[in-house]
C-alpha cells in the first residue's frame, strides 16, 4: 500500500470506524491503481474540506475525486458538482450504489470496484 502523503491524511483515515476505514483504504488503492493506467501524471493526495482528495498531476487532464462519509453511512466518492461526470454513467449504476445529486456515488456495505474505477477514470480524464 502506498504511504500517505501527510500525517493529516493518515489521521483522517484513522478517524474512520474500522469498516469504513477498510472501504476507504480499498478505494484509495483503487484510485492509485486506476491512475497508473492513465496518462495524467502522478496523482496528488491532499485534504479538501477535511476529506481525502486525489488530483491528476498533469494540468487540464481531469478533476479531483474525494472520499467522504455520507449521512446514511458507508463511504462515498465525490467529483466537482459542476461537471457532468456522474451523469455520463448514472443510468448504468447497479441498485446497490446510491447517488448524491450530480456529484457523488455512495457505497453501502461493499464497494463496487467497476463503478468506482469508472468514476475515477471519468474524473481523471474529464478534460481530455
Amino acid at each position: 500500500m502506498q504511504d500517505f502523503s501527510t500525517q493529516e491524511i493518515a489521521a483522517v483515515f484513522e478517524g474512520f470506524d474500522p469498516d469504513t476505514r477498510q472501504q476507504a483504504l480499498h478505494l484509495r488503492k483503487l484510485i492509485f491503481a486506476t491512475a497508473k493506467h492513465l496518462v495524467i501524471g502522478p496523482v496528488s493526495e491532499t485534504l479538501k474540506w477535511g476529506q481525502p482528495s486525489y488530483v491528476p498531476g498533469t494540468p487540464k487532464t481531469g478533476t479531483a475525486v474525494r472520499l467522504g462519509l455520507p449521512k446514511a453511512g458507508g463511504i462515498g466518492m465525490y467529483v466537482h458538482c459542476q461537471t457532468n461526470i456522474l451523469n455520463s454513467f448514472i443510468d448504468t449504476l447497479p441498485r446497490s450504489v446510491g447517488v448524491d445529486g450530480n456529484r457523488g456515488i455512495l457505497f453501502g456495505d461493499k464497494v463496487d470496484d467497476a463503478v468506482a474505477t469508472a468514476m475515477v477514470r471519468a474524473a481523471f480524464t474529464y478534460y481530455l
